[in-house]
This record gives structure tokens, C-alpha cells and sequence, in this order.
């Protein structure tokens, strides 16, 4: 019937009912394995109550909830009455003070005090019972009982002096309303002591009252209970030679030293079997228990007999919660109402029967149902549970983040499940309860940092909302409103930066956080509370604080990306000696180029080839800048190591010969194996075309040059030679060429070449070799185009090596050269010497006499003019307006509708395709029409004014950026005066 109850629809007798019940934990004999229908055995009345028990404690299958919740919400039992008797009625467990009386005292022969732990709600005289110790039949009166705080004051009938009484409170409620059951005490009748006249005979201390033992109960299968009634000497109640337990009456059960704890203000000393973990009693049966002579009490008195007294061992109750807390920041302790074990003698749990899970509130709308809402976010790692008495500690991998918990006892089905000291195994249990580091729950709100365009607001608790705005000075005032700021789905966040559009007034400012109007979209923390609309008072003041960056992102092995916290300066941003970009050990240079995200808060370095794989790199922002002027103080380097991308392979290209010297140079795509790559038996030489391939011998060598370069070292000469190679692999364990062998074959004696030349200033021009070089002299290198030494290398800037192991020498120019590398109107192109001094690091020269075209990689400009014939004045732009306006002008301005040009003067020819009609923006006219074709170094503006009295000298400002036909960008934000 339990079963059926329980959801259990598949059992069938002489099949698997009996099995089934011991599964579901109805009972802990294992014997049920076997049991049939007919199988003989009585089953007695209390095993009747503990299945019984077990099964109102028991989830019903397929349901979230046990069995007393179901009968509750079906209004079968009444919700406080199965709460007093110990069930989990699916309330929230919180940590709660657990009720306790502190003392009583007898203050007259008919009143007497009670002190509790914790105030009391509501309480009368049928909730309290007071009878002689020992004898439940012998009553006390009870005329009334007043509450007040924590005390209660009850007029008794008349009490008989020195006589033992017990108190049993039934019922009561605490101030927050819970069920409070089992408080018990006791106390001595008032006697009053007349002192008769000093110096009489009758003057002496009046005699000791006997030290007697009030009540021994069994509180469970693992404690006994023993109230004295006097209060007892410390060291002598706790002296564990003083008590003998017998199980069953018969099997005595040793105590180790620790085991008794004594309460002076109930005369209570509580005994824990704890010889062993595994100790216990029989439950449903009747133990032993001694209390031996010569136990003393504080007032010297001693037991002048030993007490024997049979106990009943009856655990019925349900192990219920009493506490939970976090305790430290890994780990949870878990109290519960009695001392529980799994069944071994071992004191580590099996971390299976614990599950710890984070909650996460969430806005939800489930029918008709709307609000904060908590689902799972994140289970905890145990890894040791620890069992100490009647407290468990879990200890976690993971530091526990604040917010809502739940903890899950008996979670999952294992050979040694949490149960109590009567075997009744706890079913699947579920502690939900409250973690804070520090502080509240609730979500304090602070100002981090103020700029005059800009608030951060700090959260003591995580929140998360939508469409949450910040007004400042006036919160009726649109134009006050900060952008709307939106969390991420699910992400909770401590800080809150707000933008507005304008520079807030300087000074005391009121600010106003105004939640939306839609429920959905209200803050909340990660407690599940809403944050309410509030006012904060900042001071703000001139943003003197430089941007800083907020974190990177290697994207691929194409690009690299740097976030900042604010809008940052474009030209700085843009500006690639803002950055570097090199190997780990800086001894190879990356090439790059800058990109500005569309909010101006993220750069993106783009790289024209792709990361070496496995290789350390280091990138550092040398330069960065608000909009205010605000520079970073010092470089901010970063490193990373680039992933596997890519299966390696030989670079050919690079790979070269020291023909005279026997040396053969190979260059792989990747740091390599380094074992496998000095490995003699991995490579194959012919040494020439006409050879065959041969092992090498025990007088060749291979040594490394890099992580991903080695030098065969033959013995003899070699010529155009072949080389082959196997079982190579990267870092990562893939192999070169798999799976069949790499060859190189007729590789070249060295040749150091001039790889590239490119215009990178007016004034400079960065040459890049084909080899790594041991030497330049900047003579090697002349410019033609013009007269002989009319353009020389003024001094070399910078030589470093490349991500390709180039050489890259910076030459600085003695004259400026026009953005499209002319001068004076004529083409500049480079040339080597015929003996040049530049030689490589294996000792090859430059190869004389090459002739290398100078590529444009300088953005264009607007070329300045001298506007008005005046030495005492700057050249200016030349923007310059003509056509019909110029007749129409009249105290400078002009009327509606009058047209005209406006002509732009760049160094180099404009790319007709970066222009449009909203390239440029012209104050106080439209533009018409726009056209380079005439002269593609001129854009002409085709303009008509707007509106009458329209200034005719007015401004061009540059809305999108154009380019040249080396597609060298020139960046917008641009305004010039028009002459």
C-alpha cells in the first residue's frame, strides 16, 4: 500500500515488492531482498512505523515532493502539525536559532521563571506541563503563563519544597512563527532558609539534599539523555568510568573519553556512544543503563548508590535539519538533529550521497505566473565529505559564490547511504539556503568613478537588468538621460558604467537610476531581490584619468584584439607605433596593421599572415589616449602562446645552401620537436643532382639555429643538393608531411636580396630583406629617379629582424618625398650599390645592382597653400572655394539657392570609388555633386546654399574616410576652412 501510495506501479507480489521496499529505503533489512509473499516472520508494530515513517519522508516517484507534502497540499494533514513532529513540510531551510530553555528558577512556593534562547509568539497555560521528576501522574497547577521576550512567568500551584519537578513547553511558536516541540527543563519546590541568630547552634549550613538522578531517556540510537537534580561537578559528570551502557541490556557498550557533554543550567548530561562510529543501540528494544556511586555534584554531595534503570529504545523520529552554513570558502557545514553515519565505521563519506548546486534567479512568465524565478546554474565539485557526529563538512574544489544553494543529501543511490543510528536511511534530502561573503543580501549602490561624460556605479551584490538608465541634475530632462545600458541574458555584473551623451555640469550632481517600466526588464541581484529606483549624489569633476584595457582576444592566428573602457583617441588608436608586436623573447617583429572598432573601444591588430603555431608572442601598447588628452602612463605588455592551427611543413623559399662550406640550412614552418629535429637518422642527403640519397655520416652534423631551423653540416662540398626527411614532428605531435617524406630538392646557394622597399613617412622608407643580416651600411642603398645624391639616407632608424626571420632597416630620408613617392613631381625608386658592405649572418653579401620599386604605403593629405601672400602667417589647406557664388557675395554671405564649387587640393590621386555625396558634410549647403575626374589629386564639391544670409566662407568636414590607389586610407573627422 506504502508503494502504491509512493507512485510504485510495476510491483508485483512474490516479484519484486519485497525488493522494491528495501530500494526505496521502506525498510533497511537486507533480507527483503528475498522475502516473498508466504515467507514466515512476524513484522512487528514499530517496524510498522518506521516504514511508515520512512515513506512520509519519501519522494513519490516522478514528482518533486515527498509524501507528507503532497497529503499537505491535498489539505490531508495539517501543514504545522507535521512540522512539529519533525517533517520536511518543503519549506526553505534556514539557518535558525534553535530554541532552547536556558534555566528555570523557583521565585516563591507558586511562581517560577523560565529562560529561553528566543522569544515567544504564543503560549498559554495548556501548553505548559509541570509534574514530579520521575512521576508523569504527580502535576503541578498551573494557574497562568505570561510571555514576555524571552522569559516566561508561571503561577503554579503550591510547590512542596526541595521537591524535583519537570517542565515540558508543547507547541509553542517562536517569534517567527515555527513549531516549537520537546523543550524540557526542571527545577527544585522554593524552599525559603531561615538563618537563625548568629552564634546559635542551629546557625551551621543545614544539610546536603541527597544527589539523586531525575529521568534517563534514550534520545536515539546513539545518545542517551541523564538529568540530575543538582547541578553537577564538571570534571565528574564528564568522567566516563561513571556510566555503563548495555545493549540490550546485556552487551556493554565502552565509551572513549569525550563522550559525555553536560549542560549546568538543565543538570543534563547527554552521552554519545563514540568508542567506535558504528557504535549504537538496538532500536525497538530495552538498554541498560548504570549511573555509578561517587558521581559528584557541585555542592560536594556524591550518588551514595549506583542507579540501574531500564531505557526504551525508541528512534522514530525524522532526522531533520538544524543548520547550514558556509565555513570558510570551499566549504559547507551540514547540522542535523542526530548523529547520522553510513552504516561503516568510517568517518569519510562517500561524496556521491552529496550534491551542492547554485541557483540562478531568472524572470520568468509561466502562464499567468510572473516574476524572479531560480534555476540551476552551476553544480559544485566535493572532494570530502567528513562526518562528525551529527554534523557533516563538505569540503568543495570550488570556492562557493554568493547567492542561493541547495545541498542534496542522499542525492544519488549508493552502497552507503546517510542514515540514522535506527538505520532508517535518510531519503533524498534538499537544503536550500542563503550564502554571503560579507554584508547583506541586498545590492548597496555606490559610485566607482566619475568622468564628465561618464558614471560608474558599483553593486555590493551582482545585478543584472535592461534598458536601465541613469539621469543626472533632473531626471525629467531627456536630454539628462544616460545611454540605456543592457546586461548580457543570464550574465549578473558588479559595475555599471553609464554614458551620456553630453559633459555633465561640474560639481555636486544629483543622479537618478531609474529602472524600466517594464517588469521584465527591472534589476534584480543574483538573491532574486529588485533594486529600486534611487537618487546618488557624485562629484563630478574634469576626467583626468588615462583609459586602461579591459582585456584581449587572439582571434584565430589573423588578429589579435585589445578592449579599452572608454571611447579612445582615433589618430593614436590608429597610429601602428602605438603598438608592438613580437615573439616572446622580442627577438622577431610582427607586422600589423590597426583597425578602430565602430564604438572607438577596441583596436584589432590584423596580421597579413597567419601566427606561427606553438610559438610564444608578446604584444605591447605603447601609446593610448582618451578623448580628453589622458595618456596611459606606462607600456602594457601581454604575451600569449598561439594554438595549433596548421599541419607544419617546409619553407622552401628560405631554405638555402653554403656551397664551399658543405652547409644546407632548412627552415620549417613552425617551432619543431627538438629532439626529432637534431636527429641524425630523420634526414637523407644527395649532395649534389647527379647523387643518390644517403644517410648521414658519423662526420656530418645537425645543429639547431632556432626552434624552427637547423644547419646540416656535411663533409663535403654539396651543389643544388637534394635532402629528404622523416619522422619530424611540431609541439603538438603532428608530423611533417605525413604520412609520406618531405623533400627539398635543388636547393640554391644563398642570395641575399632586397625583398621589398616601402614609403612608411615622407621621410622614410623601410627596406626588408630576404635574409637575416649580420651588417648594413646605409650606403648600399641609393635612390634614383633624380640627380645622382639628391636624395640620401640621412641616418638608419631601426634594424630588426621580422616574423619571418627578415632583416627590416628603417632609412631616414634627407628630404621629404610626396605621399605617392615622388619628388618633385618625378617616380623615386632604389638601387644597390655594385659593392655593397651589408652582408648576411652566414657571411653572404647583397647582391649588387638590384632595382627596387618604392611601394606607397603613406596615406594622402590636403597640401597646404599660402593664402595670403603674408610671410607673417602659416600655409594653410588648400580648400578654395570659385564658380557663381564668388559674384553673389554680399557682406560675405550669400542668398538661398546661390551654387557654387568648393575644391580640395590632396598630395596624390583620390581613388574615384572611396568618394560619394557623403564623403564630405558642408556647413550650411548641400552637396550636389562630386567628381575627381578633371584631376584625380582635386575632389570637387558642387555645393548650393540652404538658406538666405548663408555665410559664403564656410567649413568642410570630412564624414567618411577615402583612399589612394595603394589604397593607403585616409581617416575622416577632418574639417578645414574654405579660402
Amino acid at each position: 500500500m506504502l508503494l502504491k501510495l509512493l507512485n510504485h506501479t510495476d510491483i508485483k507480489w512474490n516479484e519484486n515488492v519485497f525488493k522494491k521496499a528495501y530500494e526505496t529505503g521502506l525498510s533497511a533489512d537486507k533480507s527483503y531482498l528475498s522475502k516473498t509473499k508466504d515467507s514466515s516472520g512476524s513484522f512487528t508494530r514499530g517496524q510498522a512505523v518506521l516504514a511508515m515513517n520512512t515513506a512520509l519522508s519519501t519522494d513519490i516517484l516522478g514528482e518533486d515532493k515527498t509524501l507528507i507534502q503532497t497529503l499537505i497540499s491535498e489539505g490531508s494533514v495539517d501543514s504545522e502539525t507535521a512540522a512539529s513532529l519533525g517533517y520536511d513540510t518543503g519549506k526553505a531551510a534556514e539557518a535558525a536559532v534553535i530554541a532552547k530553555i536556558q534555566g528555570i528558577l523557583a521565585v516563591s512556593g507558586t511562581e517560577i521563571t523560565i529562560d529561553l534562547n528566543t522569544e515567544i509568539k504564543a503560549i498559554s497555560k495548556n501548553n505548559v506541563l509541570i509534574y514530579e521528576a520521575g512521576n508523569k501522574n504527580n502535576t503541578l497547577d498551573i494557574s497562568s503563563v505570561t510571555p514576555s521576550g524571552t522569559k516566561l512567568k508561571i503561577t503554579t500551584g503550591n510547590q512542596v519544597p526541595g521537591k524535583s519537578y519537570t517542565v515540558e513547553l508543547i507547541n509553542i511558536k517562536d517569534s517567527e512563527g515555527n513549531i516549537l516541540t520537546g523543550l524540557t527543563g526542571s527545577f527544585t519546590g522554593y524552599a525559603q532558609i531561615i538563618m537563625p541568630p548568629a552564634g546559635s547552634a542551629s546557625s551551621s549550613s543545614p544539610s546536603k539534599a541527597s544527589l539523586s538522578v531525575d529521568s534517563i531517556t534514550a534520545i536515539n540510537a546513539k545518545q542517551i539523555q541523564i538529568v540530575f537534580n543538582k547541578e553537577m561537578e564538571e570534571s565528574s559528570v564528564t568522567d566516563i568510568s561513571f556510566y555503563e551502557i548495555k545493549d540490550n541490556g546485556t552487551e556493554a557498550i565502552s565509551l572513549a573519553q569525550g563522550a559525555v557533554n553536560y549542560n549546568n543550567l538543565t543538570k543534563t548530561a547527554i552521552i554519545t556512544l563514540n568508542n567506535k562510529i558504528s557504535d549504537r543501540l538496538t532500536n525497538l528494544t530495552t538498554a541498560k543503563v548504570t549511573v555509578k556511586k561517587g558521581i559528584k555534584a557541585s555542592d560536594g554531595s556524591e550518588l551514595e548508590n549506583d542507579i540501574n534503570l531500564e531505557v526504551k529504545v525508541e528512534d522514530l523520529g525524522i532526522t531533520t535539519l538544524k543548520n547550514i552554513e558556509a565555513v570558510g570558502e570551499k566549504a559547507i557545514k551540514i547540522t542535523l538533529s542526530e548523529p547520522v553515519y553510513d552504516s561503516t565505521n568510517n568517518n569519510i563519506l562517500d561524496v556521491k550521497n552529496f550534491s551542492v548546486e547554485l541557483l540562478k534567479p531568472k524572470y520568468t512568465e509561466i502562464e499567468e505566473s510572473k516574476g524572479i524565478a531560480f534555476s540551476h546554474a552551476y553544480t559544485y565539485t566535493i572532494q570530502r565529505a567528513e562526518l562528525l557526529g551529527s554534523t557533516i563538512i563538505l569540503t568543495l574544489t570550488e570556492s562557493i559564490s554568493e547567492g542561493i544553494l541547495i545541498v542534496h543529501i542522499n542525492s544519488s543511490e549508493t552502497e552507503t547511504p546517510i542514515q540514522d543510528y535506527a538505520n532508517n536511511i535518510l531519503s533524498h534530502r534538499r537544503f536550500m539556503f542563503t550564502y554571503t561573503k560579507t554584508g547583506k543580501t541586498s545590492s548597496q549602490v555606490t559610485v566607482k568613478k566619475v568622468k564628465d561624460n561618464a558614471i560608474t556605479l558599483g553593486f555590493s551584490k551582482p545585478v543584472t537588468a535592461k534598458d536601465l538608465k541613469l539621469f543626472h541634475t533632473d531626471k525629467n530632462v531627456v536630454a539628462n538621460m544616460s545611454t540605456p545600458v543592457s546586461i548580457d541574458e543570464g550574465a549578473f555584473v558588479n559595475e555599471i558604467t553609464f554614458e551620456f551623451p553630453d559633459r555633465m555640469p561640474i560639481g555636486t550632481t544629483d543622479l537618478f537610476l531609474v529602472n524600466s517600466t517594464d517588469p521584465s526588464c527591472k534589476m534584480f541581484n543574483i538573491y532574486g531581490q529588485y533594486v529600486p529606483d534611487q537618487t546618488i549624489v557624485a562629484e563630478v569633476g574634469p576626467d583626468k584619468t588615462a583609459p586602461h584595457v579591459t582585456s584581449t582576444e587572439l582571434n584565430g592566428n589573423f588578429s589579435f584584439k585589445i578592449y579599452f573602457n572608454e571611447v579612445i583617441n582615433r589618430t593614436v588608436a590608429l597610429d601602428s607605433a602605438s603598438y608592438s608586436f613580437t615573439t616572446a623573447e622580442e627577438k622577431s617583429h610582427i607586422s600589423f596593421t590597426p583597425m578602430l572598432s565602430s564604438d572607438q573601444k577596441s583596436v584589432t591588430l590584423n596580421l597579413p599572415k597567419p601566427l606561427r603555431d606553438n610559438t610564444d608572442y608578446k604584444v605591447v601598447v605603447k601609446n593610448a589616449e582618451d578623448l580628453y588628452g589622458n595618456k596611459i602612463a606606462s607600456d602594457i605588455p601581454f604575451t600569449f602562446t598561439n594554438g595549433e592551427y596548421t599541419t607544419p611543413s617546409l619553407e622552401e623559399g628560405k631554405c638555402f645552401t653554403l656551397n664551399s662550406e658543405g652547409k644546407i640550412i632548412i627552415y620549417f614552418s613552425e617551432p619543431m620537436n627538438e629532439a626529432q629535429m637534431l636527429d641524425k637518422a630523420n634526414y637523407m642527403v644527395a649532395t649534389t643532382q647527379g647523387a643518390i640519397y644517403s644517410p648521414l655520416g658519423t662526420e656530418d652534423t645537425v645543429s639547431k639555429l632556432s626552434d624552427r631551423s637547423v644547419m646540416l653540416k656535411m663533409s663535403t662540398e654539396v651543389n643544388l643538393p637534394n635532402v629528404k626527411m622523416s619522422s619530424i614532428t611540431d609541439l603538438s605531435g603532428k608530423i611533417l608531411n605525413s604520412p609520406y617524406p618531405a623533400y627539398l630538392n635543388a636547393i640554391d646557394k644563398e642570395r641575399v636580396m632586397v625583398k621589398s622597399a616601402d614609403l612608411i613617412a615622407k621621410n622614410k622608407v623601410k627596406i626588408t630583406f630576404n635574409s637575416k643580416l649580420y651588417n648594413f651600411s646605409n650606403n648600399d642603398i641609393s635612390f634614383t629617379g633624380v640627380t645622382e645624391g639628391a636624395i640620401r639616407t640621412a641616418y638608419v632608424e631601426s634594424m630588426i629582424v621580422n616574423g619571418d626571420d627578415n632583416t627590416e632597416v628603417a632609412l631616414v630620408l634627407d628630404k621629404d618625398l610626396s605621399t605617392d613617392v615622388k619628388y618633385n613631381g618625378f617616380a623615386i625608386s632604389s638601387l644597390t650599390r655594385n659593392n655593397c658592405y651589408s652582408k648576411s649572418v652566414f657571411g653572404t653579401g647583397l647582391s649588387p645592382l638590384q632595382s627596387i620599386s618604392i611601394m606607397d604605403k603613406v596615406a594622402p593629405e590636403v597640401i597646404t597653400f599660402d593664402h595670403d601672400s603674408s610671410d607673417l602667417t602659416e600655409p594653410v589647406e588648400k580648400v578654395v572655394l570659385s564658380g557663381d557664388i564668388l559674384s553673389a557675395i554680399v557682406d560675405g554671405k550669400v542668398p538661398k539657392g546661390t551654387t557654387g564649387k568648393i575644391t580640395i587640393y590632396y598630395s596624390e590621386p583620390i581613388a574615384s570609388y572611396s568618394i560619394s555625396l557623403l564623403t564630405f558634410a558642408v556647413e550650411g549647403y548641400t552637396v550636389t555633386a562630386i567628381s575627381n575626374t578633371v584631376n584625380n589629386s582635386e575632389v570637387v564639391l558642387s555645393v548650393k546654399a540652404d538658406s538666405d544670409n548663408t555665410p559664403a566662407r564656410t567649413t568642410v568636414r570630412q564624414v567618411y574616410e577615402i583612399y589612394d590607389y595603394s589604397v593607403n586610407y585616409f581617416l575622416p573627422d577632418k574639417a578645414w576652412k574654405v579660402r
